[in-house]
């Protein structure tokens, strides 16, 4: 130590600093595709202590256990919100198998211990080692720290034989998964997608449907009484009759002939439907109408954690809420549901009521990015709490406590299972949105997406892409169009929002005809602002009769709008056709067109 002129605190912090950033960058380097990880920090300590590389006791100690805690402690903030639903799941299974690895590691320890004469501490140290648990090194510690039997230097003792075996956990892991993985010929990404598939398939997709009312018993009955009659699965946002629409409110009252839009899953659709009616072709969404959808986030805290009965939009505002998306699942709202801060929620309503629900709610995407600090270290201080309560249990000469390692865990996973502690939220925000930063967006700009209003196929991509785009903090809205104003004022004007609605096809099946069209800078229908060197492209390949000449060029310009990121291909929609066997020489078009130049009936 005598060579870094350093000394104390501040000794302590630049070798942490040094060990950690160049274990990290040892776990990053990759051999034979194979890397540490965090492992790297490890081996970059033993290398810095090997070299005498160290600093006092008393703050090794806190760091130490002060890291075991923060360890700990995140993890079952990850962990806590699908625990207790695994639990019930899986817990058995998932129980047992955790149970026979520990008893199989402590077994074999134990016949080590025996047979090598290894004393008891550090055979304890080398079973935490070799399972790489390091929970488990800062419970033992602990535990024979309270021990009057066992020496002082026990806990020492346990370190040392916990970094010796980590290593060798470590590549002892790595060697077995590769083993297993060619001895029975495992494709890693086909598995994966596969345990992807495992894990969502109890959670169906959410889908929309109109269906009209034909049984006669449900004249006369409310919305919700007929909601309820197929369970309460799904959820009705509006009802169209003699020609107009309407919010599907609870004290609406159906009749054979209404036609009602309804959320739900497919298999909680087709039972709806069964009950009351069939399905019918009028595509609601298509209709011109008064009724606004919009996308909100939850950010109040004094509204995290209320019933989104209480909350009672549809009577108060007349907004319906129709679909909630948390931690990445979608799923239809159902009674007694308690909001949680972070949830996304679909409104169903008037321009000006989903506004006011939407205040309501906080709608504020930049909260999500803020830590609240608060609720983590009152956390950590109960869990230290409860990590030191003495248990007794009847034969054990000392009390158990789940100690610095137990203790915070147990906080952790019930502080993020249940949200928040009394008016502290528990709500942790995602990694920083790295891409957005580079490019210089702000934390919750606005983007306005512009569509048309009459095209139902593409208002669901919108409204996902507006989710997507909340999920990376920024704020959308959606602004539809009719499609002649569409086409004829927004977009030639340059008066579309930051991202808007585009389709293209060719009349002459020509790639030239849409890209001279839409890229060119003198055109009408051009959205994009030109440039003289797409122009000097458009206008060599238009006058060449050699095709190939220009299928080179127009794949320069296809090559140069892709990387201007002009515009980003979302579906490509597919048409089916039904021909009779009397039509002859009808072939379908790439671009929906009917072109029957050729076409005879026999």
């Amino acid at each position: 130590m005598d060579f870094i002129p350093l000394h104390g605190v501040a000794a302590a912090v630049a070798i942490l600093g040094a060990v950690v950033s160049l274990g990290l960058a040892l776990g990053h380097a990759r051999v034979a595709g194979i890397s540490l990880g965090v492992g790297g920090v490890l081996f970059m300590g033993l290398a810095f202590g090997h070299f005498g590389v160290t600093f006092s006791p008393e703050i090794l100690e806190f760091v130490r256990e002060f890291g075991l805690i923060l360890f700990v402690y995140a993890i079952g903030l990850q962990v806590g919100p699908g625990f207790f639903s695994s639990l019930r799941r899986d817990g058995l299974t998932l129980n047992l198998l955790a149970v026979a690895i520990v008893l199989g590691g402590t077994a074999i320890t134990v016949g080590i211990a025996l047979l090598a004469g290894v004393e008891f501490p550090a055979a304890v140290g080398l079973l935490s080692g070799a399972v790489t648990n390091t929970p488990s090194l800062g419970a033992a510690q602990q535990a024979l720290s309270g021990l009057a039997s066992v020496p002082p230097d026990a806990a020492q003792v346990v370190g040392m034989a916990y970094a010796v075996a980590y290593p060798f956990g470590i590549l002892g892991i790595i060697l077995t998964m590769l083993l297993l993985r060619h001895a029975f010929r495992i494709d890693v990404k086909k598995e994966a997608e596969e345990f992807r598939r495992t894990r969502n398939r109890n959670v169906a997709p959410l889908a929309t449907r109109n269906v009209e009312i034909t049984n006669e018993n449900l004249r006369g009955r409310a919305v919700d009484e007929v909601l309820d009659l197929a369970g309460g699965s799904v959820v009705a946002s509006r009802v169209f009759r003699g020609g107009a629409q309407m919010l599907a409110g609870h004290d609406v009252r159906l009749a054979p002939g209404d036609v009602i839009h309804v959320v739900g899953t497919d298999a909680h659709i087709e039972r709806f439907k069964t009950i009351v009616g069939r399905f019918s072709d009028i595509e609601l969404p298509k209709l011109p109408s008064a009724i606004y959808i919009r996308r909100v986030v939850v950010t109040r805290p004094e509204i995290a954690d209320r019933g989104l009965d209480d909350l009672d939009f549809e009577a108060r505002l007349g907004v319906i809420v129709t679909r909630v998306i948390r931690s990445g699942v979608e799923f239809t709202p159902t009674h007694g549901l308690r909001l949680q801060f972070g949830d996304r929620l679909m409104l169903v309503g008037t321009e000006m009521t989903t506004s006011k629900a939407a205040q309501e709610l906080g709608d504020a995407v930049g909260n999500l990015d803020r830590p609240h600090i608060i609720p983590v270290f009152f956390g950590i201080a109960l869990g230290v709490i409860v990590g030191s309560i003495p248990i007794a249990i009847p034969s054990i000469p000392a009390p158990v406590r789940l100690g610095l390692a137990g203790g915070p865990l147990v906080v952790a996973i019930l502080l993020s299972r249940f949200g928040r502690i009394g008016p502290f939220l528990a709500y942790i925000p995602n990694a920083a949105k790295k891409l957005l930063a580079d490019a210089k967006v702000p934390a919750g700009a606005t983007i306005e997406l512009s569509v048309l209003g009459n095209d139902p196929t593409f208002n669901e991509v919108a409204q996902a892409v507006a989710s997507y785009l909340q999920a990376v903090g920024l704020n959308p809205t959606i602004k539809p169009y009719e499609t002649g104003v569409f086409y004829n004022d927004i977009i030639p004007h340059g008066k579309t929002g930051e991202l808007y609605q585009m389709g293209w096809g060719g009349w002459t099946f020509d790639f030239d005809n849409t890209a001279y069209l839409l890229y060119h800078t003198k055109q009408f229908y051009n959205p994009y602002q030109g440039t003289p060197e797409l122009d000097a492209l458009l206008e060599t390949q238009r006058p060449m009769t050699d095709q190939a000449k220009r299928l080179d060029i127009l794949k320069q310009v296809a090559k140069y709008v892709t990387d201007q990121a002009w515009e980003m291909a979302l579906y490509n929609p597919k048409a089916v056709y039904g021909i009779s066997k009397r039509v002859e020489g009808f072939v379908p078009a790439p671009d929906d067109r009917m072109l029957l130049t050729n076409v005879s009936v026999k």
